[in-house]
Protein backbone atom coordinates (compact mmCIF):
# COMPACT_ATOMS: atom_id res chain seq x y z
CA UNK A 1 0.00 0.00 0.00
CA UNK A 2 0.54 3.52 -0.60
CA UNK A 3 0.50 6.31 2.45
CA UNK A 4 -1.76 8.58 1.90
CA UNK A 5 -0.80 12.47 1.88
CA UNK A 6 -2.20 15.63 1.22
CA UNK A 7 0.10 18.50 -0.28
CA UNK A 8 0.31 21.69 0.85
CA UNK A 9 -0.58 24.79 -0.19
CA UNK A 10 2.16 27.65 -0.68
CA UNK A 11 0.97 30.63 0.96
CA UNK A 12 1.70 33.68 -1.75
CA UNK A 13 0.64 37.10 0.05
CA UNK A 14 -2.53 37.73 2.38
CA UNK A 15 -4.99 35.54 1.04
CA UNK A 16 -3.97 34.21 -2.02
CA UNK A 17 -2.57 30.65 -2.03
CA UNK A 18 -1.23 27.99 -4.83
CA UNK A 19 -1.87 24.76 -4.57
CA UNK A 20 0.44 22.04 -6.25
CA UNK A 21 -1.98 20.99 -8.13
CA UNK A 22 -2.50 24.34 -10.14
CA UNK A 23 1.16 24.07 -10.65
CA UNK A 24 1.41 20.77 -12.58
CA UNK A 25 -1.32 21.73 -14.45
CA UNK A 26 -0.35 25.22 -15.91
CA UNK A 27 3.24 23.21 -16.43
CA UNK A 28 1.20 20.46 -18.43
CA UNK A 29 -0.17 22.95 -20.72
CA UNK A 30 3.36 24.27 -21.17
CA UNK A 31 5.12 20.73 -21.22
CA UNK A 32 2.10 19.89 -24.45
CA UNK A 33 2.57 23.05 -25.60
CA UNK A 34 6.31 22.85 -26.68
CA UNK A 35 6.17 19.37 -27.28
CA UNK A 36 4.08 19.87 -29.91
CA UNK A 37 6.32 22.74 -31.27
CA UNK A 38 9.34 20.07 -31.33
CA UNK A 39 7.45 17.94 -33.05
CA UNK A 40 6.34 21.03 -35.50
CA UNK A 41 9.82 21.86 -36.23
CA UNK A 42 10.20 18.42 -37.49
CA UNK A 43 7.68 18.37 -39.61
CA UNK A 44 7.94 21.43 -41.60
CA UNK A 45 4.57 22.78 -40.07
CA UNK A 46 4.73 26.47 -38.69
CA UNK A 47 5.33 27.24 -35.43
CA UNK A 48 3.31 30.14 -35.15
CA UNK A 49 0.48 28.19 -36.52
CA UNK A 50 0.91 25.31 -34.18
CA UNK A 51 1.06 27.61 -31.45
CA UNK A 52 -1.93 29.88 -31.93
CA UNK A 53 -4.05 26.69 -32.75
CA UNK A 54 -2.54 25.29 -29.04
CA UNK A 55 -3.73 28.66 -27.35
CA UNK A 56 -7.33 28.13 -28.93
CA UNK A 57 -7.12 24.47 -27.84
CA UNK A 58 -6.08 25.83 -24.32
CA UNK A 59 -9.01 28.45 -23.89
CA UNK A 60 -11.86 26.40 -25.26
CA UNK A 61 -10.58 23.42 -23.75
CA UNK A 62 -11.25 25.01 -20.03
CA UNK A 63 -14.04 26.50 -20.92
CA UNK A 64 -15.79 23.21 -22.13
CA UNK A 65 -13.65 21.35 -19.37
CA UNK A 66 -15.76 22.91 -16.97
CA UNK A 67 -19.20 23.44 -18.69
CA UNK A 68 -18.82 18.94 -19.11
CA UNK A 69 -18.31 19.28 -15.62
CA UNK A 70 -21.12 21.30 -14.00
CA UNK A 71 -23.22 19.77 -16.38
CA UNK A 72 -23.02 16.00 -16.35
CA UNK A 73 -20.62 15.39 -13.20
CA UNK A 74 -22.69 18.05 -11.11
CA UNK A 75 -26.02 19.19 -12.23
CA UNK A 76 -27.08 19.61 -9.13
CA UNK A 77 -25.22 23.28 -8.57
CA UNK A 78 -27.12 24.88 -11.79
CA UNK A 79 -29.83 24.50 -9.16
CA UNK A 80 -28.72 25.46 -5.89
CA UNK A 81 -25.88 28.41 -7.63
CA UNK A 82 -28.05 29.12 -10.96
CA UNK A 83 -26.41 29.33 -14.77
CA UNK A 84 -23.99 32.01 -13.16
CA UNK A 85 -21.63 28.93 -12.32
CA UNK A 86 -20.97 28.60 -15.68
CA UNK A 87 -18.79 31.37 -15.91
CA UNK A 88 -16.40 30.05 -13.04
CA UNK A 89 -14.16 27.99 -15.42
CA UNK A 90 -11.87 28.10 -12.50
CA UNK A 91 -14.50 25.83 -10.34
CA UNK A 92 -14.36 22.16 -11.64
CA UNK A 93 -12.82 20.46 -14.59
CA UNK A 94 -13.36 17.40 -16.84
CA UNK A 95 -10.75 15.74 -18.43
CA UNK A 96 -12.76 14.86 -20.94
CA UNK A 97 -14.35 17.93 -21.71
CA UNK A 98 -10.59 19.48 -22.10
CA UNK A 99 -10.12 16.72 -24.84
CA UNK A 100 -13.04 17.58 -26.76
CA UNK A 101 -13.21 21.34 -25.93
CA UNK A 102 -9.17 21.72 -27.27
CA UNK A 103 -10.23 19.69 -30.36
CA UNK A 104 -13.03 22.36 -30.52
CA UNK A 105 -10.80 25.16 -30.13
CA UNK A 106 -8.40 24.23 -32.43
CA UNK A 107 -11.00 23.07 -34.91
CA UNK A 108 -12.47 26.64 -34.74
CA UNK A 109 -8.67 28.12 -35.63
CA UNK A 110 -7.40 25.36 -38.18
CA UNK A 111 -10.46 26.09 -40.25
CA UNK A 112 -9.28 29.48 -41.06
CA UNK A 113 -5.89 28.14 -42.18
CA UNK A 114 -7.22 27.03 -46.03
CA UNK A 115 -4.86 24.02 -46.09
CA UNK A 116 -4.64 20.36 -44.71
CA UNK A 117 -4.72 20.22 -40.77
CA UNK A 118 -4.70 17.22 -40.06
CA UNK A 119 -1.38 17.28 -39.08
CA UNK A 120 -1.53 20.03 -36.61
CA UNK A 121 -4.24 17.88 -34.69
CA UNK A 122 -2.08 15.00 -34.69
CA UNK A 123 0.78 17.03 -33.04
CA UNK A 124 -2.20 18.56 -30.94
CA UNK A 125 -3.21 14.78 -29.74
CA UNK A 126 0.30 14.81 -28.71
CA UNK A 127 0.45 17.97 -26.82
CA UNK A 128 -2.71 16.71 -24.95
CA UNK A 129 -1.26 13.09 -24.32
CA UNK A 130 2.32 14.61 -22.85
CA UNK A 131 0.51 17.11 -21.15
CA UNK A 132 -1.66 15.10 -19.38
CA UNK A 133 1.30 13.59 -17.64
CA UNK A 134 0.99 16.40 -15.28
CA UNK A 135 -2.27 16.66 -15.23
CA UNK A 136 -2.60 12.96 -13.86
CA UNK A 137 0.15 13.76 -11.75
CA UNK A 138 -1.65 17.18 -10.31
CA UNK A 139 -4.48 14.24 -9.31
CA UNK A 140 -2.68 12.06 -7.67
CA UNK A 141 -1.40 14.57 -5.41
CA UNK A 142 -5.15 15.85 -4.77
CA UNK A 143 -6.47 12.35 -4.49
CA UNK A 144 -9.40 13.71 -6.46
CA UNK A 145 -10.26 10.32 -7.96
CA UNK A 146 -11.10 8.10 -5.56
CA UNK A 147 -11.88 4.20 -5.89
CA UNK A 148 -12.94 1.57 -4.32
CA UNK A 149 -11.85 -0.03 -1.23
CA UNK A 150 -9.13 -2.76 -1.88
CA UNK A 151 -6.39 -4.43 -0.67
CA UNK A 152 -4.24 -3.72 -4.29
CA UNK A 153 -0.34 -2.99 -3.58
CA UNK A 154 -0.75 0.26 -5.66
CA UNK A 155 -3.84 1.37 -3.57
CA UNK A 156 -3.47 4.74 -1.18
CA UNK A 157 -4.27 4.58 2.27
CA UNK A 158 -6.99 6.96 2.21
CA UNK A 159 -8.48 8.10 5.17
CA UNK A 160 -10.73 5.07 6.43
CA UNK A 161 -9.42 2.52 4.43
CA UNK A 162 -7.16 1.73 1.30
CA UNK A 163 -8.70 2.93 -1.69
CA UNK A 164 -7.74 2.60 -5.59
CA UNK A 165 -6.09 6.40 -6.82
CA UNK A 166 -7.66 6.35 -10.16
CA UNK A 167 -5.59 9.39 -11.22
CA UNK A 168 -2.24 7.78 -9.84
CA UNK A 169 -3.04 4.92 -11.93
CA UNK A 170 -4.04 6.90 -15.27
CA UNK A 171 -0.97 8.77 -14.79
CA UNK A 172 0.82 5.37 -14.84
CA UNK A 173 -0.72 4.55 -18.13
CA UNK A 174 0.09 7.66 -19.96
CA UNK A 175 3.86 7.65 -18.80
CA UNK A 176 4.81 4.29 -19.04
CA UNK A 177 2.28 3.56 -22.32
CA UNK A 178 1.39 6.06 -24.10
CA UNK A 179 4.03 8.73 -23.95
CA UNK A 180 6.36 6.21 -25.17
CA UNK A 181 4.03 5.01 -28.04
CA UNK A 182 4.54 8.56 -28.91
CA UNK A 183 8.20 8.30 -28.86
CA UNK A 184 7.46 4.96 -31.38
CA UNK A 185 4.95 6.82 -33.59
CA UNK A 186 7.61 10.00 -34.17
CA UNK A 187 10.67 7.37 -34.68
CA UNK A 188 8.87 5.02 -37.17
CA UNK A 189 7.60 8.27 -39.10
CA UNK A 190 4.37 6.57 -39.52
CA UNK A 191 1.03 8.11 -41.19
CA UNK A 192 0.09 11.23 -40.08
CA UNK A 193 -3.30 10.33 -37.70
CA UNK A 194 -1.66 7.46 -36.25
CA UNK A 195 -0.95 9.46 -32.86
CA UNK A 196 -4.84 9.94 -32.84
CA UNK A 197 -5.80 6.64 -33.36
CA UNK A 198 -3.30 5.03 -31.02
CA UNK A 199 -4.41 7.21 -28.33
CA UNK A 200 -7.85 6.71 -28.68
CA UNK A 201 -7.27 2.83 -28.22
CA UNK A 202 -5.05 3.17 -25.70
CA UNK A 203 -6.90 5.78 -24.01
CA UNK A 204 -10.80 4.86 -23.96
CA UNK A 205 -10.34 1.03 -22.72
CA UNK A 206 -7.68 1.63 -20.06
CA UNK A 207 -10.15 4.68 -19.01
CA UNK A 208 -13.10 2.84 -18.95
CA UNK A 209 -11.66 0.41 -16.62
CA UNK A 210 -10.41 2.94 -14.46
CA UNK A 211 -13.68 4.39 -13.85
CA UNK A 212 -15.60 1.12 -12.84
CA UNK A 213 -13.37 1.00 -9.86
CA UNK A 214 -14.43 4.85 -8.74
CA UNK A 215 -16.05 5.25 -5.45
CA UNK A 216 -19.53 4.64 -4.86
CA UNK A 217 -19.76 4.89 -1.03
CA UNK A 218 -18.47 8.40 -0.77
CA UNK A 219 -20.11 11.68 -0.34
CA UNK A 220 -19.63 13.19 -4.12
CA UNK A 221 -18.86 9.85 -6.09
CA UNK A 222 -19.38 10.54 -9.91
CA UNK A 223 -23.41 9.97 -11.45
CA UNK A 224 -24.05 7.90 -12.83
CA UNK A 225 -26.73 7.17 -15.78
CA UNK A 226 -27.80 3.96 -16.40
CA UNK A 227 -25.01 2.51 -14.07
CA UNK A 228 -22.12 3.95 -16.35
CA UNK A 229 -20.22 7.39 -15.57
CA UNK A 230 -20.06 10.03 -17.94
CA UNK A 231 -16.45 9.40 -18.82
CA UNK A 232 -17.34 6.05 -19.73
CA UNK A 233 -19.38 6.86 -22.41
CA UNK A 234 -17.03 9.51 -23.72
CA UNK A 235 -14.45 6.43 -23.89
CA UNK A 236 -17.12 5.13 -26.43
CA UNK A 237 -17.21 8.18 -28.38
CA UNK A 238 -13.67 8.15 -28.44
CA UNK A 239 -13.56 4.70 -29.78
CA UNK A 240 -15.56 5.67 -32.40
CA UNK A 241 -13.70 8.48 -33.07
CA UNK A 242 -10.68 5.89 -33.60
CA UNK A 243 -11.92 3.87 -35.68
CA UNK A 244 -13.35 6.11 -38.38
CA UNK A 245 -9.59 7.77 -38.10
CA UNK A 246 -7.72 3.99 -38.56
CA UNK A 247 -9.98 3.66 -41.63
CA UNK A 248 -8.88 6.99 -43.07
CA UNK A 249 -5.19 6.39 -42.18
CA UNK A 250 -5.19 3.29 -43.51
CA UNK A 251 -7.04 4.22 -46.91
CA UNK A 252 -4.93 7.61 -47.46
CA UNK A 253 -1.70 6.80 -45.48
CA UNK A 254 -0.98 11.00 -45.30
CA UNK A 255 2.55 12.00 -44.75
CA UNK A 256 4.27 12.01 -41.60
CA UNK A 257 6.00 15.42 -42.58
CA UNK A 258 4.71 18.34 -44.97
CA UNK A 259 6.66 19.12 -48.04
CA UNK A 260 8.84 21.85 -47.10
CA UNK A 261 8.34 25.18 -47.96
CA UNK A 262 9.89 26.58 -51.41
CA UNK A 263 9.39 30.20 -49.56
Amino acid sequence: MLPYFEAPQLHLWGPFQLHPFGILVVTGIIAGTRWAKWQASKRNVSIDEITQAATWAVVVGLIVSHWVEILFYQPERLQSEGIWILLKIWDGISSFGGYFGGWLGSFIYLKSLKKDTLIHKELLTQAIIVGQVFGRMACSIAHDHPGRLTDFFLAFQFPGGARHDLGFYEFLWITLVMVPGLFWINHKKLPTGSSMVFACFTYAPARFFFDSLRAVDRAGSDLRYAGYTPAQYFCGILLIIGIVMLRYVIKNKPPYALEPSKA
